[in-house]
C-alpha cells in the first residue's frame, strides 16, 4: 500500500505537467486565434485536451486518497496530506522470474489462513475418527470410615467406555470434519490459481507499458531534436516564430 502511495503520488505530478502543458498550448492557440492565425476548432481542440488533462489529475487524487486512507486503516494512524514518500522503494526494473511468483504466493496472507484452515480440520478429522475408539478412564478414589475399629478403604479401577450406539452421529462428525478439510484445499488452490492469473495479467501489463514508455520517450526524444533545429532556424532567420510553434504543438 506504500508503493502503491508512492506510484499515485508520481502521477500526480505526471499529471500536473501534463495539464500545464495543455494549458499553455491552449493560451497559445487563444493568441492565435486572435491574430487570425487559428480558427474556433483549433482552438476548441486545445481547450478539449485542457479538460482531459483536468479530468486525469483528478483521478490521480483520487487514487492517490484512496490508497493513502487505506494505509491509514490498517496503520491505525492519521497520514499527513504533505507527507513525504520515499521512491526509493518501487523497484526500477522488474524481474518476472519463478521466484517472484513464489514469493508473493508465500507472503499471500489469505493463503496463510488457508494453510491453518486445512491445519484445524485435519486435526478435527483426526479426532472424530478417534471418537470411534472406546475411552479409558482411570478412576481412583480414597475413603476413611470411622467406626468401631479405624481402618482405610482404598478404592482404585479402570473402567473402559464403549460408544455402542450413537445413532450416526460419530459418523456424520467424521464425514463433515473430512468434508471440510476437502474444502479448505480446494479453496487454497483456487486462491492459488487466482493469484497466478492476477500476477501472469499484471506482468504482462508491465512488459506493455514498458514498450510504451520506450516509444514514448523515442518520440520525446525526435522531438527535442526537432526543437533545436528549428530554433536554429529561427534564430538564422530562416523560419518564423509561427512555424516552430506549430511544430512544437504538432508533437
Amino acid at each position: 500500500m506504500y508503493e502503491l502511495m508512492v506510484v499515485q503520488k508520481e502521477a500526480i505530478a505526471v499529471r500536473e505537467a501534463d495539464l500545464h502543458v495543455k494549458e499553455a498550448y491552449y493560451a497559445q492557440a487563444k493568441a492565435l486565434l486572435q491574430q487570425g492565425l487559428k480558427t474556433e476548432a483549433d482552438t476548441s481542440r486545445f481547450l478539449s485536451a485542457v479538460y482531459a488533462a483536468k479530468d486525469n489529475l483528478a483521478i490521480a487524487k483520487s487514487l492517490y486518497a484512496k490508497a493513502k486512507n487505506s494505509l491509514s486503516l490498517y496503520m491505525g494512524e492519521t497520514i499527513e496530506e504533505n507527507v513525504d514518500l520515499e521512491a526509493d522503494v518501487l523497484k526500477k526494473e522488474f524481474d518476472s522470474t519463478q521466484y517472484t511468483v513464489q514469493e508473493i504466493l508465500e507472503r499471500n496472507t489469505e493463503l496463510k489462513i488457508y494453510d491453518e484452515t486445512i491445519q484445524k480440520n485435519a486435526l478435527l478429522h483426526k479426532s472424530a475418527r478417534a471418537s470411534h475408539y472406546g475411552s479409558l478412564d482411570a478412576v481412583a478414589s480414597y475413603n476413611r470410615v470411622s467406626s468401631l475399629n479405624l481402618y482405610d478403604a482404598h478404592l482404585v479401577g479402570v473402567v473402559l467406555n464403549i460408544p455402542l450406539y450413537a445413532g450416526g452421529k460419530l459418523t456424520a462428525q467424521t464425514q463433515n470434519a473430512k468434508i471440510g478439510l476437502q474444502v479448505a484445499k480446494e479453496q487454497k488452490a483456487s486462491k492459488i490459481l487466482a493469484l497466478k492469473e492476477e500476477i501472469s495479467n499484471l506482468v504482462l501489463d508491465i512488459h506493455r507499458y514498458d514498450e510504451t514508455i520506450a516509444a514514448k520517450k523515442a518520440q520525446l526524444d525526435s522531438a527535442k531534436k526537432t526543437k533545436r533545429v528549428l530554433d536554429g532556424r529561427y534564430k538564422e532567420g530562416l523560419s518564423t516564430y509561427i512555424e516552430v510553434w506549430m511544430r512544437v504543438l504538432w508533437y
